[in-house]
């Protein structure tokens, strides 16, 4: 199985997954007005939890940007209702019983998703678009079609992000390269099993980390908290 028939396959568990969860879990019969920020979280996954849209949770909190910490208090909505119990998505496992996907990880398989939708976009030097992007427009780009603003630089995603061994790595993490000068000078989004995408001279590729020249040029995996 190729990484594309693999991602095409999770994405249709993960559709599954959604309306599992919807038919699985009864929901809360009061609306919340507040909500403590757990290790893990997302802006995208709170507002997926409480079906409301990421814009609406940024208003609500007057937040400049989708960077928030564990412990943090977000007001919500009114009438923002939890859909679950549990901020874990149920899967149909291998062996017949449920496994479980994290929002976390629902938003990484969400945010490769819409990078490799991308392939053949060429490139160009400063750009954000479709239309064609540079490395750090594309990885950008595709984070915000997912609600998370990242800065427009490798250089500043570098600087907002924390670092995750290579082993430990998930999907849709940043993956970082010292590839046009020194420093995090080259930025992709890590797509699992040693593969990553990002925006080159050729246009949006997918690529092995393993190659010799990202392999001898890589600087590290970092994850946006």
């Amino acid at each position: 199985m190729n990484i594309f028939s693999a991602r095409f396959g999770k994405a249709f568990l993960m559709s599954a997954a959604f309306l599992f969860a919807a038919s699985s879990f009864s929901t809360l019969a009061q609306a919340a007005t507040t909500y403590t920020v757990h290790s893990g979280d997302s802006l995208w996954a709170i507002a997926q939890r409480y079906d409301i849209s990421v814009t609406a949770l940024e208003s609500a909190n007057h937040l400049q940007s989708s960077l928030i910490h564990p412990g943090q208090l977000l007001t919500l909505p009114d009438g923002s209702v939890a859909q679950s119990s549990s901020t874990d998505t149920p899967l149909s496992g291998r062996g017949g019983g449920p496994t479980y996907l994290s929002s976390a990880a629902l938003l990484g398989e969400s945010i490769a998703l819409s990078a490799e939708k991308l392939v053949g976009t060429p490139y160009q030097w400063g750009g954000t678009s479709p239309a064609g992007f540079d490395c750090s427009g594309f990885v950008q780009y595709v984070y915000g079609q997912l609600g998370v603003h990242l800065p427009r630089t490798s250089y500043d995603m570098y600087n907002v992000s924390h670092p995750v061994s290579l082993s430990n790595a998930q999907v849709g993490n940043l993956i970082f390269f010292n590839a046009d000068g020194p420093g995090a000078s080259h930025v992709g989004i890590y797509l699992g099993d040693g593969h990553f995408i990002d925006a080159e001279s050729d246009g949006v590729r997918i690529s092995s980390v393993n190659a010799g020249y990202w392999n001898s040029h890589l600087l590290g995996v970092r994850a946006v908290s």
